[in-house]
């Protein structure tokens, strides 16, 4: 595996998306689904954090919006807890 970080060093890339604004520009964000969870694994532990044009990656396994909401509620529940 070459070290340039390309996401295709990971693994085999079943689909991507670039999201774009109504103009087609970059949004500066996307996904990657890679053929199994160790090559996602292995993608989101080396390239999570590395600078890309000045900028770090943020890499996560991709959630639906309710799970995502679901997690935020407990940790908000926990840090308002927490508080009192």
């Amino acid at each position: 595996m070459k070290n340039s970080g390309n996401c295709s060093d990971f693994g085999t890339i079943t689909s991507y998306k670039v999201m774009r604004d109504q103009h087609g520009i970059s949004r500066g964000s996307g996904f990657v689904a890679f053929s199994t969870r160790e090559e996602a694994n292995r993608a989101l532990g080396e390239m999570n954090g590395k600078m890309v044009a000045g900028k770090p990656l943020f890499v996560s396994l991709a959630e639906r919006k309710e799970e995502r909401r679901a997690k935020l509620q407990v940790i908000l529940c926990s840090i308002g807890s927490a508080m009192n």
